[in-house]
């Protein structure tokens, strides 16, 4: 069964709190790491790299793309590895879909972003 809850926008963080370095939330139970890229733009994610199950909020921004701290896979908004084999399925971290909202960053965890296969 679905809680109402996985499918509603929820605050996990001030925008002020965004700064260069990615941060960890967590959200119904989920870890997320939100992150800006080289734009200003914010993005969400699972905070898990699928190589190794590092905590991407360990890592940093490198340009428009997380850096995972323990091999330096890279991934961007849409969660696309931008190092590692991409076309691997595994190169892929669960973007979370989000928005700013005055000065609350909010995200979806119900939501599934979609990514088109290499």
């Amino acid at each position: 069964m679905r809680m109402i809850e996985s499918s509603l926008f929820h605050p996990v963080a001030l925008v002020d709190d965004l700064g260069a370095a990615p941060l960890a939330v967590q959200l119904l139970g989920r870890d997320l790491v939100l992150w800006r890229d080289a734009r200003g733009g914010v993005h969400a994610a699972t905070d898990r790299c699928p190589h190794r199950g590092a905590a991407l909020s360990m890592g940093r921004v490198h340009g428009d793309t997380l850096e995972c701290a323990y091999h330096g896979w890279r991934f961007d908004g849409s969660g696309r590895s931008t190092t590692a084999c991409t076309t691997l399925k595994m190169a892929v971290v669960a973007p979370i879909p989000m928005a700013s909202v005055s000065a609350a960053t909010v995200v979806n965890p119900g939501m599934r972003a979609s990514w088109r296969s290499a």
